[in-house]
């Protein structure tokens, strides 16, 4: 994957992260209503006995919620220490599929905020992003975020629309296998939604607002979904 400028993404990390002051499914739901106080109020009720991963998942969303609100400066910090965290999570040679994949989507949301951060963090993307490839190409949150990447990526620097569509197709099809009681399996949502503006952008406008249904299946509170799927129709 070339230099890339991952747009309000997603993705992430499975691990034995042992007992937990807060559930993990409560960032999801904060994060889908794009509830920032929610989210501060987790990281609050952080404890030791929860992971790095944890942490670094939570920084993540907090930064998606604040890129939403055109919060720039907050949204660059909170993924400047998401990185931070994964880093010493994995140490100098990370081998964790998950860890790595939500690290070039640090990385990428970076430059998508200070472009002029990219010839650093795009190559430090890239390595993470194939590595993560590497260890397991059927990982679902690593295609959803390959995906993201190369619908977000020039075609210069190999990303396309189609592209991004072939990637999402797989990761929705990887979903659909993954076991679904795993209470960090997350982004089957999300994967919907990116393949809706793949296919929105391939002038496939049918199949995106089906997509959007489709999200709003899986996560009914998904507010970036509503919002698309009203814009759309209205149109």
């Amino acid at each position: 994957m070339k230099h890339t400028q991952i747009a309000i993404g997603i993705l992430a990390i499975v691990l034995p992260l042992g007992a937990q002051a807060i559930e993990f499914q409560d960032i999801e739901r904060a994060s889908f209503r794009n509830d920032r106080s929610a989210l501060t109020a987790l990281e609050n009720k952080l404890t030791r006995t929860d992971g790095e991963y944890v942490r670094a998942y939570l920084k993540f969303r907090q930064a998606i919620a604040a890129k939403v609100d055109g919060d720039a400066d907050a949204a660059k910090k909170a993924l400047e220490h998401c990185a931070n965290l994964l880093e010493k999570e994995m140490g100098a040679d990370g081998e964790n599929v998950e860890s790595l994949a939500l690290l070039a989507n640090c990385y990428g949301m970076v430059i998508s905020i200070s472009p002029i951060k990219g010839p650093v963090l795009g190559p430090k993307s890239d390595r993470a992003m194939e590595k993560a490839m590497e260890l397991d190409a059927d990982n679902p949150r690593a295609l959803l975020i390959d995906g993201i990447a190369k619908l977000n990526t020039p075609g210069l620097f190999g990303g396309s629309n189609e592209k991004a569509e072939v990637q999402l197709n797989a990761a929705i099809k990887a979903f659909s296998v993954e076991d679904a009681i795993d209470p960090y399996n997350w982004g089957h949502a999300e994967a919907y939604l990116w393949r809706a503006l793949a296919r929105q952008a391939l002038d496939n406008s049918k199949e995106a607002i089906e997509d959007l249904d489709q999200a709003l299946v899986v996560e009914p509170e998904y507010k970036w979904a509503r919002v698309l799927r009203q814009q759309w129709s209205a149109r």
